[in-house]
């Protein structure tokens, strides 16, 4: 009886583990006021000249959204140039963030990483959708 309640309370263990999702990015916790992209010319080089500035709430709130549910990949995939940088500036006295994005193609997964790391993060395809509508459109 003692073995089976060990191999049930293993299989649950195991099954809880193996079904946590990967870690996702973060952003602070403060007020985005504005999202700059940038067109990309390298990996670990920010483009400061910015493509596009965001400051419209829905659309910063869908680049946010975008940003905190990638998820890590765990597989090694060595990636091409991106094709946009991004920088999210919150209210005066925080810090931005900076990272790159490599944007899918239309019902694709897209990438983000930050711009001083070497993970990279996943979004969903309907995210890229979203992303791609906001990026064309300026």
């Amino acid at each position: 009886m003692k073995t089976k309640m060990y191999f049930i309370i293993t299989f649950f263990i195991v099954l809880l583990f193996g079904c946590t999702p990967g870690e996702t990015m973060d952003l602070l916790d403060e007020e985005i006021i504005e999202v700059k992209v940038s067109m990309s010319q390298w990996l670990g080089n920010m483009n400061q000249e910015a493509y596009l500035s965001i400051k419209d709430e829905e659309m910063i709130a869908v680049f946010s959204s975008a940003i905190l549910s990638a998820r890590e990949q765990k597989k090694d995939n060595t990636l091409s140039s991106p094709d946009f940088d991004v920088i999210v500036a919150y209210k005066e006295g925080y810090p931005s963030h900076a990272m790159h994005l490599w944007l899918g193609d239309e019902n694709e997964e897209s990438t983000f990483s930050y711009f001083m790391g070497d993970a990279t993060y996943i979004t969903p395809s309907v995210v890229t959708n979203q992303l791609r509508e906001i990026i064309s459109s300026q």
